[in-house]
């Protein structure tokens, strides 16, 4: 990747890896299987453009779309665009290092939006229980959304 603009996010898991643009613009390559310096695909992303992929891939497909939900983890509220719970699970256990248990896994698929103040996991976790209408605690190291 080549950096020609000033705000972007990189989020590299092993579902992939995802760009998205908030200002300026951003070369994305995707380096090949072999791990060698070879490059099979290059495209170039401006504000608003996310794009999707793995190592090896023939081609980048970037698209346009809400990025806030994306790019609000490191800013003051934690914003929801049709996010899924199983995502916002996702990150929150990538963000602050906690394991989240969810009890009854129909409620990952529930779908979000809106904001919340992101200073504090714990109104985080509590603003999301009562939206989802499911119990929070803790129990050992991990967070269980839902009861027995």
């Amino acid at each position: 990747m080549r950096v020609l603009g000033t705000a972007f996010v990189v989020y590299d898991r092993g579902a992939g890896t995802r760009v998205v643009v908030e200002k300026g613009r951003v070369a994305v390559l995707s380096k090949a299987l072999d791990r060698s310096e070879d490059y099979v695909a290059t495209v170039q992303l401006d504000p608003g453009n996310i794009v999707l992929f793995h190592r090896g891939d023939k081609s980048l497909h970037p698209y346009s779309g809400a990025i806030n939900s994306y790019i609000s983890w490191w800013k003051d509220s934690f914003v929801l665009n049709q996010t899924s719970f199983g995502e916002i699970v996702q990150r929150l256990e990538e963000t602050y290092g906690v394991p989240i248990k969810v009890r009854d896994k129909r409620a990952l698929n529930r779908v979000l939006s809106g904001s919340i103040e992101n200073h504090d996991l714990n109104i985080i976790l509590q603003t999301l229980s009562e939206i989802l209408n499911l119990p929070v605690s803790r129990q050992d190291s991990a967070i269980v959304f839902g009861t027995k």
